[in-house]
């Protein structure tokens, strides 16, 4: 049986995705992200927390990665995590965990300064009757009020109504 492993984060790429390609021809693409964690502490200060992962994809998932995602581009991923084990030239024992991408979303790119600008859209033109006058809110007011005090509840109905 296997045990649960499963991630799931949502952060910015803090690099350029690296492609490479297998001898057998799948590719393979490694990326970081960096994922930000805003918290309150017990002081009541607000605290920023940064983690930074690196991400591996496999075949064309991988090669969508390197296609479409640049530095900065939000991402989304659901994978699961692997340690990594590895001996250095000077004989250490190194490790590392990452996470092994099985969906990537990518998020909408942000928009360049120096894009052209959007055009505005028109406004609509409204005909108005110029012989409606429209009266000043000073004088709606006044209406308001003295209509208000226009209705009378006849003396028969006055049954308690049930509270909202």
């Amino acid at each position: 049986m296997n045990n649960l492993n499963s991630v799931l984060v949502e952060g910015n790429l803090t690099r350029d995705p690296e492609e490479f390609k297998l001898a057998e021809g799948t590719s393979m693409t490694r990326f970081s992200i960096g994922v930000n964690r805003y918290f309150m502490n017990r002081s009541k200060e607000y605290v920023s927390e940064a983690s930074f992962f690196v991400i591996i994809t496999w075949g064309k998932t991988a090669e969508n990665c390197a296609k479409y995602l640049k530095k900065g581009r939000g991402v989304r991923i659901l994978g699961r995590l692997r340690q990594e084990r590895w001996t250095t030239k000077e004989n250490e024992s190194k490790d590392r965990i990452v996470i092994v991408a099985e969906h990537v979303e990518f998020q909408p790119e942000k928009k360049d300064k120096d894009a052209r600008p959007v055009e505005p859209m028109p406004v609509p033109q409204i005909d108005i009757d110029p012989s409606i006058e429209i009266a000043p809110p000073a004088e709606v007011e006044e209406n308001i009020d003295s209509a208000q005090e226009e209705i009378a509840v006849p003396a028969g109905d006055q049954s308690e109504a049930a509270p909202f």
